[in-house]
């Protein structure tokens, strides 16, 4: 105790830095707290080189817990989060010396090899020539060379020019476990399927089944076709190979799914549903020809009650609206050539008024703007549906703002209803930067702008525009307030009315009107999450670190935010900090698959990927779903382990044939083992 108090009212050496308590001051700030997590790290480090390690674990989990319950101190908590695992590994070494080095004691092991130290953060015996630290608050920072990691290698992104090649044969009975254990884990636990969010009821019904059941697992993957669960249909199949691997009716049901996987992939010979008014055709998978199915045909229901199309294409056209949805951007842009279409490199779709169709493609990167697209051009060709040759008539701001307002929309598989009036930040951040700057005009900017001189900003406003005239309610009413008028004013233009007449007459003053929809832009909520997620979709990801930040003072259990967070250092080559935030992602939540994911990539690209096997394997546990089979073959493969990621990637592939991704890693593989 004596030394306690001495330790407290004297003023340590100026090497020794002092870690001062919480009750010294008021209250701290988030860049004070990180200081102090800075200070931890190197008093440590310290105890650690003393033999005083599992005291140091006592101290760092006390410390930890008792920051988690300030919201100023999120940042700092991540850090110590690193620091608890990096000692925990250090401690763990230490209990099993394995070579003369470790033997030889704490004193005579260099200190980079004994524990991984962040270089910018190291205990100040080990001195450089002080360098300033990468973060602009940070202050001078002391620096010492760390062991050089493995040559970093990046993720396969995106799939090759060329047309990826053919999965391989799945071997007989389609994907059966062929070394110990591994079926088990591929199938897992029930509970495990359920957080993999599987159909309730398929979960139910296989629940209700013993656990030798044969029959009624082979039941069950036939009712699970009938009700397009394709991925429970799998399950079923699996678990019966997993009971009986000589199953024959499994084994052949198995294997007339991958023939059909490969008579699919063809973009000449697509999946294929038709319904009374649209047709789907996609070489993406089955699973998801009817998730786009279903989807739009949610979304011509809300569009045809919203603006009263009165007419099927069968009684405008003569024909089914076509939706087609290619698996590559190879497929796609071989598509366009065949039909004569030309459209810049970055487009993801576009909609043909003369083939009567939606094309995309289905970018495995970006999912999201798959479907933003699918809704934004779909909208065009719903319009020219709705409206016939008057559709030439309507503006920019009424065809675009109307495209942009459905682009942002949802689809709930669950409720089969797409939700629509959602905010597009990426849109409503524009259009207050335009509000703010005073350069927002109702009438110059929109009403009586032309296609010639719309552009990005444009869009922006329209966007905010429609969204007021079609989602403003009366105070303390869920009755829209514009609404009637913007569908009267609709009608008009469409019939040849000037845009600022019909929008006066209809709606309202333009001066009027100006000043409430730039205040509605102004005033619109914007959550520093969302915010931050629309900086990340642009890839600023500079502008959507702080924002993710300042939400997690706010909501420090918040794991999506701690995971985004992560995204965006990791994309910023921040692979450290990174790994930080991957870590306090699933410390919130033991399950969050993409989180495992992303600390496997970050912890690979760091230098460390045994312990990238480890994250990657624990991601597999809990979900053992393509992707998880993907990352562990991504980490085995950087460990040199290449036969054990081989395995990994062709259970992917067995599992997920369309996935460009896992072919070319397959690829990559291969290739480091000749």
């Amino acid at each position: 105790a004596c030394l306690g108090l001495a330790y407290v009212f004297t003023r340590p050496p100026a090497s020794k830095p002092q870690v001062a308590s919480d009750e010294d001051e008021g209250p701290r700030t988030a860049e004070e707290y990180l200081e102090l997590a800075r200070d931890v790290r190197r008093a440590t480090l310290e105890r650690l080189d003393r033999g005083q390690g599992e005291k140091a674990m006592t101290a760092l989990r006390a410390r930890i817990h008792e920051w988690s319950q300030i919201p100023a101190a999120a940042a700092a908590v991540l850090e110590l989060d690193l620091l608890r695992s990096e000692l925990a590994d250090a401690l763990e070494a230490r209990k099993t010396p394995t070579s003369e080095e470790e033997l030889a004691g704490p004193e005579e092991i260099p200190h980079a090899n004994r524990f991984p130290v962040d270089p910018e953060e190291t205990p100040e015996e080990a001195v450089s020539p002080p360098q300033a630290g990468k973060d602009p608050d940070a202050g001078p920072r002391v620096v010492v060379q760390r062991p050089k990691p493995p040559p970093r290698r990046s993720p396969p992104a995106k799939p090759p020019a060329q047309p990826p090649s053919e999965p391989e044969a799945a071997p007989k009975n389609a994907g059966a476990s062929q070394t110990d254990g591994s079926s088990e884990l591929l199938l897992g636990s029930l509970e495990a399927l359920r957080e993999r969010g599987l159909s309730p009821d398929y979960l139910e019904r296989l629940d209700a089944l013993k656990p030798d059941d044969v029959g009624g697992r082979l039941r069950l993957a036939k009712w699970a076709r009938r009700n397009h669960l394709f991925a429970e249909e799998r399950f079923a199949l699996k678990s019966v190979l997993k009971i009986d691997g000589d199953n024959r009716s499994a084994g052949k049901q198995l294997d007339e799914l991958v023939r059909e996987e490969l008579e699919h992939r063809d973009f000449h010979t697509p999946w294929r549903v038709e319904g009374s008014v649209l047709f789907f055709e996609t070489n993406t998978s089955e699973a998801k020809l009817y998730l786009y199915s279903q989807a739009v045909n949610a979304f011509y229901a809300r569009y045809s009650k919203i603006f009263k199309v009165r007419k099927t294409p069968l009684q405008r056209w003569g024909v089914k609206i076509g939706v087609r949805i290619f698996a590559t951007r190879a497929d796609f842009e071989r598509y366009q050539k065949e039909t004569g279409s030309s459209l810049g490199e970055s487009a993801v779709g576009y909609y043909s008024l003369d083939r009567k169709e939606l094309v995309l493609y289905d970018d495995p990167n970006d999912p999201q703007e798959t479907h933003d697209t699918l809704y934004h051009e779909g909208t065009h060709l719903f319009t020219h549906l709705a409206l016939g040759e008057q559709a030439y008539a309507l503006p920019p701001w009424i065809l675009e703002g109307i495209a942009e307002y459905f682009g942002a929309s949802a689809y709930d598989p669950a409720a089969d209803e797409l939700e629509i009036g959602r905010p597009s930040y990426m849109r409503l951040r524009a259009a207050k930067r335009r509000v703010k700057a005073g350069q927002a005009s109702l009438r110059g900017d929109l009403l009586e702008a032309d296609f010639g001189n719309y552009r990005s900003d444009n869009y922006a406003l329209g966007w905010a525009l429609i969204h007021m005239l079609l989602e403003a309610t009366k105070p303390g009413s869920t009755k829209p307030l514009y609404a009637k008028g913007f569908l009267r004013c609709f009608e008009a233009v469409a019939k040849g009315e000037n845009s600022s007449a019909a929008f006066e007459r209809c709606v309202g003053p333009i001066p009027e009107f100006e000043r409430l929809w730039q205040a509605y832009i102004t005033e619109f909520p914007v959550p520093a999450y969302e915010e931050g997620l629309a900086f990340a979709r642009a890839r600023e990801h500079d502008e959507a670190i702080p924002l993710f930040e300042r939400h997690l003072q706010d909501f420090p259990r918040d794991a999506r935010a701690a995971f985004q967070l992560g995204e965006s250092r990791y994309a910023l080559d921040q692979n450290r900090k990174a790994i930080v935030a991957y870590r306090e992602a699933i410390r919130l939540n033991h399950d969050y698959l993409d989180a495992y994911e992303g600390l496997t990539f970050a912890l690979v690209a760091e230098g460390y990927p045994d312990k990238a096997v480890e994250a990657a394997q624990d991601g597999f546990d809990r979900h053992p779903s393509p992707r998880a089979h993907y990352a562990l073959a991504w980490a085995l493969h950087n460990a040199g382990r290449n036969p054990e990621a081989l395995e990994a990637i062709r259970e992917a592939i067995s599992l997920d044939p369309r996935a460009p991704d896992y072919v070319a890693l397959r690829d990559t593989i291969k290739a480091a083992m000749r």
